[in-house]
């Protein structure tokens, strides 16, 4: 009985996360095509590809079923550790595989979340705020039903976090590698975290600690040479597509809708986005020293977005969920918005569903 009561929480979150993953998917199930449309969402086939492949161009030329206008160096732009585990996996059915692991990681966030914030006693209601993590923002809940890295970065960005707050600097390195082997948004974890173990004031330790954090950079490296020993160019990232370029100045570009990846004049709801980070990431700071960690890291993972030219903003600051989460748990956690989550499930999931039919690789 006392072992039940221990994995109570974790078995209602994974309860809570299949019932959504099987109302997403239900009217995906019933159709024709099955899951087919949810393969079809970019990334994934993009992985697929890179499953297959892993980079080598003639291959790559052999199964690319996307069509000639995704050239070879194009795959440059999607980092290799999701395709890796595709490729473990293939063995399923490269799709199938593709989701499966989409799916996994997915809910090893939410239980690591939940572990995070309750050992380190981040807030009251652990159980709740990973139910809300379940399904908001609404982009995650969107991205991880769909072939996507981005529930493999947020894992290892969370881990990364824990082991830091557990003070086990290595395994948080490795986490951070593993971050950095997802997602090329992994090489900011770097001077991030050599920022924050300078302000732990480790004083003659600072060094030999800091070099558990340059696995995150040797990460970097061994992609860079896994694309010059595939294509022949060490920079093949930079040079894959015009996506890679998104950075641009003044803060606020975006609104401008005659930018590549824009095309639109609205975009209000990237304002709405940047006003509950900026109030989140205010009010970790304003928590006090156990929420610091996290206050700064939120904060040098926000400012990037300010310059960031594409009109999926919202998919770009998904690695700052988590942190969101904690900080606005002082609204989250009254009764007020426990029945305005009840309210808004509906609103995510017809999102989603409408999200999964348009947002479709050839």
């Amino acid at each position: 009985m006392q072992i039940l009561r221990s994995y109570r929480d974790p078995l209602i979150l994974l309860l809570v996360w299949a019932i959504a993953t099987l109302i997403v998917y239900l009217p995906f199930l019933t159709s024709p095509l099955k899951l087919q449309l949810i393969y079809q969402n970019w990334d994934g086939p993009n992985y697929v590809v890179i499953g297959k492949s892993l980079y080598n161009p003639q291959i790559i030329k052999e199964f690319n079923f996307l069509g000639g206008w995704m050239t070879p160096i194009m795959f440059a732009s999607n980092f290799p550790l999701y395709a890796i585990f595709i490729k473990i996996l293939s063995f399923i059915g490269y799709f199938r595989a593709m989701l499966g692991i989409s799916l996994l990681f997915s809910i090893l966030s939410i239980w690591l979340f939940y572990h995070f914030i309750k050992k380190f006693k981040l807030t009251t209601q652990p159980l709740f705020l990973s139910l809300v993590f379940i399904f908001l923002p609404p982009r995650w809940f969107s991205v991880y039903h769909t072939g996507n890295s981005d529930p493999q970065f947020v894992f290892f960005t969370l881990l990364t976090l824990y082991f830091f707050y557990a003070d086990k600097l290595l395994l948080s390195g490795i986490s951070g590698g593993l971050a950095q082997l997802s997602r090329f948004q992994g090489i900011v974890y770097f001077p991030i975290f050599i920022f924050l173990l300078f302000k732990k004031k480790y004083m003659g330790q600072f060094l030999r600690k800091s070099l558990n954090y340059l696995i995150i950079p040797v990460s970097l490296l061994l992609v860079f040479l896994l694309y010059l020993y595939q294509y022949g160019d060490f920079f093949a990232f930079f040079h894959s597509r015009p996506t890679v370029g998104l950075l641009k100045w003044p803060p606020f570009a975006v609104f401008n809708w005659r930018a590549p990846w824009v095309g639109t004049i609205w975009l209000e709801e990237i304002i709405f986005l940047f006003i509950i980070e900026m109030v989140a990431i205010a009010n970790l700071f304003r928590m006090g020293n156990k929420y610091r960690p996290l206050a700064y890291f939120s904060l040098f993972c926000f400012i990037p977005s300010l310059f960031v030219v594409q009109q999926d903003i919202s998919r770009y600051s998904l690695w700052l969920a988590p942190a969101t989460l904690i900080g606005l748990k002082d609204i989250i956690e009254r009764k007020e918005f426990k029945l305005i989550l009840l309210v808004i499930i509906p609103a995510v999931i017809a999102y989603s569903t409408n999200f999964f039919q348009l947002n479709l690789a050839p």
